[in-house]
């Protein structure tokens, strides 16, 4: 299923703020439905957001739910032995003003220290709920106040271009994740070593259970004419029908695109993406990189440079990128440049996307 770009549902102590595309719009809930971080009428509730999402006529959506500092509870506690953190988490959760049974907790270990997170879980279930009715694919669901310091925030108020960022920030949005349990904290690389005995143990397991596997029956023999070795007919494979120019039919069949992997196996946030402002023009890389960002594009994998362009926009595109991930870019970008091309990467650069700005439709 394709997705594209990323929304930012952000939940105030009073409303529903969505930022797309560097757009805002907003729904404020009324006091008899949702008041101090706590629904009264989760039928009413309910319909308000379904009804106010559905008019956006978006379909298809990755989002990642934001819970703003108005409607979280949060307290740092040393990070000792396990049954004095039980304690204090405990003496938390009593503090926190709601039902046990609706409260979600989230903890959050740096060092020495534990932040204990605490929030409505009634508000975002909600959320859950209407977004799948509406064909969404919500990521994860994440407390603003472990953004703050990072983004320089003293309040709550957020423009498009600090909801851009919280949605580039993988790794934060991760571990702060209310959707996943347990303590959360940085993890270490492990011993390179280790790794590549696992591996190989485990492709030695794999490999005896998939010759008995053929031994037996099972499954078939992948290659026909190594049947010998299992015991088999050892008749030899038929050869391919090679064209004048040396490949084989059904390479001849396939497009430029064959490589590629699908839209969902292929994530835009692990993309390397170089820009180059090719047209002199002061800002024209970082306005293509906020555009990649909107698409779901990371911000610390875009690198920025000049070059020496000829009036059109190019973009060149290595073979692992699929051709519906393509045709999308382009067509954001037509949106914003006069002239845009595409061509396929033939050299191997270590980019998978590289764009070359042109001139602006404006111009």
């Amino acid at each position: 299923m394709f997705f594209s770009s990323k929304v930012l549902l952000y939940v105030r102590k009073n409303k529903l703020e969505v930022f797309l595309n560097g757009k805002r719009d907003e729904v404020e809930f009324p006091p008899k439905v949702f008041q101090n971080i706590e629904i009264l009428d989760s039928g009413s509730f309910e319909k308000l957001v379904g009804e106010f999402l559905a008019g956006m006529k978006l379909s298809k959506k990755k989002a990642v739910i934001l819970l703003s500092d108005e409607i979280t509870f949060h307290k740092s506690i040393p990070a000792v032995e396990a049954d004095k953190v039980a304690t204090m988490t405990q003496t938390f959760l009593d503090s926190v003003p709601f039902d046990p049974q609706t409260v979600a907790l989230k903890k959050l270990q740096s060092g020495d220290q534990i932040l204990l997170l605490a929030t409505n879980k009634e508000v975002y279930e909600i959320l859950l709920r209407v977004t799948d009715n509406l064909d969404w694919k919500i990521l994860s669901v994440i407390p603003l106040t472990v953004f703050k310091e990072k983004l320089g925030l003293s309040d709550d108020v957020l423009d498009s271009g600090v909801a851009r960022r919280i949605l580039s920030d993988k790794k934060l949005i991760t571990l702060s994740d209310f959707l996943s349990s347990g303590v959360d904290k940085p993890q270490k690389n492990g011993s390179p070593l280790t790794a590549i005995v696992i591996f190989i143990f485990v492709l030695l397991i794999i490999s005896g259970l998939t010759f008995e596997a053929i031994k037996l029956g099972v499954i078939k023999n992948p290659v026909p004419y190594l049947k010998n070795l299992v015991g088999g007919d050892s008749k030899k494979a038929p050869e391919k029908k090679v064209s004048q120019e040396g490949t084989s039919s059904a390479e001849e069949k396939s497009s430029s695109h064959s490589a590629s992997l699908p839209g969902d196996a292929w994530e835009r946030g692990d993309a390397k993406v170089q820009v180059l402002n090719g047209s002199g023009v002061a800002g024209q890389a970082a306005k293509v990189r906020d555009i990649l960002v909107e698409l779901g594009y990371d911000e610390a994998n875009i690198e920025l440079g000049n070059a020496t362009g000829s009036g059109e926009t190019v973009v060149i595109f290595s073979k692992k990128v699929p051709g519906e991930i393509r045709d999308e870019l382009i067509a954001e970008l037509e949106k914003t440049f006069a002239d845009v091309t595409m061509q396929e990467d033939t050299a191997d650069n270590e980019f998978d996307v590289i764009i070359t700005t042109g001139l602006a439709s404006s111009q």
